[in-house]
């Protein structure tokens, strides 16, 4: 349990830095980099998706809205909770360009296009016919030939409509058809003359035969865990050889005239041990985008590669290792979106980069864009900055400034996820892709958890009143390591057994005022472990037919009533009356939230919640059940000392 807990809470002490959104960026001297404010520069500096349409204008999608860029100027494009005709939801997922028209693929609120000509949107929403909720759209396509469109959804697999945007069918996972699709979570889409080629969560690559309209599976016999255990595969067709970017097992090659997987073991031997967010080919030369290890660049006649990393001193280099989008727009330029440092435009006969950035309100000298968490050190004083890509620093609150962790074996690059103060007094940390890292003075007490915990993601950490650690992984389920016995056991996700962990990604793990463990997943609801049997029991799970569940679980909390929030991704605030209650009621949009995507909750000396949410932070009194907003269009993290 964290020490802090004792203390009273005091909230607003230091709102730092909005979390997964909005930065406090550093001013280095000497910057060549040209920089554009909030002023007069990005909406959002978390840029998801990049477009170009047919009139030259480049289309950024962010988590807060839409910018229009035209060289010089920007132009936004929002969500608006009193125009039914703006875009319905600001979480932007996909932009394709049919007819001059934009297809928006957004979060929670179905699809939007946009009249480029006439700057006027229309919203459609397949729930009404295909599901129970709207689905995230991740990728839209046309079908010229056999004038269809095809949406891929996150939990609702491929909806099908004609053109007139007509829903007509959806491929789904049917556990009574053996041509079903292989899972509903659906991350993009390839289509050629005669096949729709899918990349789902599944251990498969989904062939859909357009003719006869029926799903063939394509399976790599010799890597059936990475692709099983790949969330969210990028597909990228280069003549007749379709790559496949994964986020475990690297980049696949399937040959789609042999209909043969290919030997991807050269490119491989090049690439890092990272999620592949993006794969486009310029000339002969092989772009593939990661989250957390920058960009690569393959040679396809010769073999050799280079790569682009963030270095805080290189003026003329990329500036976020977190890249999510790469684009190559008709006049030559590649365009590379990342997460919370903006926009990148990659000029090949000069060879540099420039940077167009968001700066936030705030200056500081922080050696990051953004900050993932903030946590109080009662001994020093003094906050704890984990940040997205520099390390980790401390802010003096006696003397106001900004030093470096001396005592801390972690990089001045390193992504830094969770900070966490034991009931020891030990502090210890969550990284992206390097484990647990403590304090060098505990090491040795840790030695057997931090061996396991190698080369891992850490979200999260808890310590119970057992002398049991919890470490909620991405990609390798839960950790548990006794302080006492020092044994570590790994939970994972077993499909055949419905005791077992809901998903490998873990998100969040929260004890409540009863010492009960809960676990919320990254898609796959949320769980509370029995201590008693070993084993973790399903509070709610998604379901495609059912617009209660919450898959996503961003946060928990409990409030002094003794009430658990479980704050989601696009679904709202789930909340149980007490710890033994079984029935979840919800807050919504509709009871005043200013969005259904929420990721932090607390709770005030008056009673009031503080909830941040995607499109700023607003205040809620749970008894009269009336909301007020604070800030428009910010995350806010708020930290309790």
């Amino acid at each position: 349990m964290k020490y802090y807990k004792t203390s009273r809470y005091v909230l607003s002490i230091l709102v730092l830095v909005c979390l997964y959104g909005i930065n406090l960026v550093a001013q280095p001297r000497n910057i060549s980099f040209e920089k554009l404010t909030v002023e007069d520069g990005l909406i959002n500096s978390t840029v998801k998706v990049i477009c170009e349409d047919s009139f030259g204008f480049i289309w950024f999608g962010t988590k807060n809205g839409i910018c229009r860029y035209d060289g010089v100027n920007f132009r936004y494009y929002t969500s608006d909770v009193f125009n039914n005709n703006s875009l319905p939801d600001n979480y932007i997922v996909s932009i394709s360009e049919y007819g001059s028209k934009l297809f928006i693929g957004t979060y929670s609120g179905g699809l939007s296009i946009f009249d480029i000509s006439k700057e006027t949107f229309t919203n459609y929403s397949f729930k009404d016919s295909l599901f129970a909720k709207d689905y995230p759209i991740t990728v839209s396509i046309f079908d010229s030939v056999n004038l269809h469109y095809y949406f891929a959804t996150l939990g609702g697999g491929v909806v099908v409509a004609d053109m007139y945007l007509k829903p007509i069918k959806r491929y789904f996972v049917n556990g009574f058809q053996s041509q079903s699709l292989s899972n509903n979570m659906v991350s993009d889409l390839i289509l050629t003359d005669s096949t729709l080629y899918i990349a789902t969560a599944g251990n498969y690559i989904d062939c859909l035969d357009l003719p006869s309209c029926q799903i063939i599976k394509r399976k790599h016999s010799e890597s059936q865990l990475g692709f099983y255990k790949s969330f969210g595969k990028r597909l990228y067709l280069l003549d007749s050889m379709l790559f496949i970017g994964t986020e475990t097992e690297k980049l696949f090659q399937y040959n789609i005239k042999s209909k043969t997987f290919i030997n991807a073991a050269k490119i491989n031997s090049t690439l890092p041990d990272a999620i592949i967010t993006k794969i486009c080919c310029i000339a002969d030369n092989l772009f593939i985008s990661t989250d957390g290890k920058g960009l690569y660049i393959y040679n396809l006649p010769s073999g050799k590669h280079t790569s682009s990393s963030y270095y805080p001193n290189n003026p003329t280099g990329i500036s976020s290792n977190a890249i999510w989008e790469i684009y190559y727009s008709r006049s030559g330029l590649l365009w590379i979106g990342t997460f919370s440092a903006g926009v990148n435009m990659y000029i090949p006969h000069k060879n540099f980069f420039k940077n167009i950035k968001q700066v936030g309100a705030i200056e500081s000298v922080l050696p990051a864009a953004s900050v993932l968490d903030v946590e109080y050190d009662f001994k020093r004083n003094s906050v704890i900055i984990a940040t997205d890509g520099g390390g980790l620093v401390s802010f003096d609150m006696d003397y106001q400034k900004i030093e470096p962790l001396t005592d801390v074996d972690i990089k001045k690059t390193e992504v830094v996820k969770k900070v966490f103060f034991d009931s020891k007094g030990s502090v210890l940390f969550g990284t992206y892709g390097s484990g647990l890292v403590v304090k060098k003075e505990s090491m040795s007490a840790y030695k057997p958890v931090i061996d396991s915990l190698n080369n891992k993601s850490i979200w999260d950490i808890e310590e119970d009143s057992y002398g049991n650690l919890w470490f909620a992984t991405l990609y390798e389920g839960l950790y548990r390591f006794n302080t006492i016995t020092k044994k570590v056991t790994n939970y994972r996700h077993d499909v055949r057994d419905k005791f077992s962990i809901p998903a490998d990604v873990v998100n969040v793990l929260f004890i409540d005022n009863q010492k009960q463990l809960w676990i919320g997943t990254d898609g796959n609801g949320l769980a509370k472990y029995n201590y008693k049997n070993d084993i973790f029991e399903r509070a709610f799970s998604p379901s495609p037919q059912s617009g209660e569940v919450g898959s996503v679980i961003r946060t928990i909390f409990q409030d002094k009533q003794s009430r658990l929030f479980f704050g989601t991704q696009g679904e709202g605030i789930r909340y149980l009356s007490s710890v033994h209650d079984e029935v979840f009621k919800h807050i919504t949009k509709n009871d005043g939230l200013p969005s259904n995507t929420i990721s932090d909750i607390r709770q005030d000396s008056l009673g009031l919640l503080w909830i941040t949410t995607d499109r700023g932070l607003c205040s809620y009194d749970f008894e009269k059940k009336r909301s007020a907003y604070l800030f428009g269009s910010r995350w806010f993290a708020l930290v309790r000392i």
